[in-house]
């Protein structure tokens, strides 16, 4: 079978030159094995919509949705059969029995972060907001909601000048980036750690206040002082 990406172009450039309604089924420039994947697509979808003939009554209309189609999914950067077999999966989970439109077909044939192991937006809203004031304790449910948290700003997360807005866009940068194949790594929860906060501000922990004080040791040693 042949790459989506070679079927769309031989497709977009059939229907630019108007001899997309010529063929039975699928353009007649088309070889059998590229009108195989680009008709699999449709039969696919026409099992999963009963009611898909309200969307194409006649062979010129389905002739000139495949064109269509195909364009928008080439347009959209969805050309991989993985990408396509996702969308047609979740399509058969619809409950509707109506053929969905090109712009729905390609949300369902992208990553969605629960197909990553990660949480929803809101859910990930809700866990940075809840543990914003001790990040270093909590065991986050995935390191992507805690890089976003990272990069919305913990200190604008725990003073409420971070919004669900803002955030959500560092998450769903996080989610395209580990649908890409990034890893991120955040630190193990440790409740000794030095970021703690209380009412926005920094606790100062034992911990923290020991590193403070060799801090100081070190810098009056390296100035020749006595302690």
């Amino acid at each position: 079978m042949k790459p989506v990406t070679a079927v769309a172009n031989q497709l977009a450039h059939q229907h630019q030159t108007g001899r997309v309604h010529a063929a039975p089924e699928a353009p007649k420039a088309l070889n059998a094995e590229a009108a195989k994947s680009v008709n699999e697509i449709f039969r696919a979808l026409q099992g999963a919509f009963p009611a898909w003939r309200s969307a194409f009554p006649d062979d010129d209309s389905l002739r000139v949705a495949k064109a269509t189609w195909v364009k928008g999914l080439m347009a959209a950067g969805v050309t991989d059969l993985k990408q396509i077999a996702r969308g047609v999966e979740k399509a058969r989970l619809s409950e509707s029995d109506f053929f969905p439109s090109v712009g729905k077909f390609i949300s369902w044939c992208q990553l969605e972060p629960g197909d990553l192991g990660m949480p929803e937006p809101d859910q990930a809203w809700m866990e940075a907001c809840q543990h914003s004031h001790h990040v270093l304790a909590h065991n986050w449910s995935h390191p992507g909601v805690y890089e976003a948290g990272r990069r919305a700003g913990w200190f604008e997360l725990r003073n409420g000048t971070a919004t669900s807005k803002s955030f959500t866009e560092q998450y769903q940068t996080v989610v395209a980036e580990v649908a890409a194949g990034a890893e991120f790594v955040m630190p193990a929860a440790d409740a000794t750690r030095l970021e703690h906060h209380r009412n926005g501000r920094r606790v100062q922990t034992e911990q923290s206040k020991a590193k403070s004080r060799e801090t100081i040791r070190q810098l009056r040693a390296s100035l020749g002082m006595s302690r």
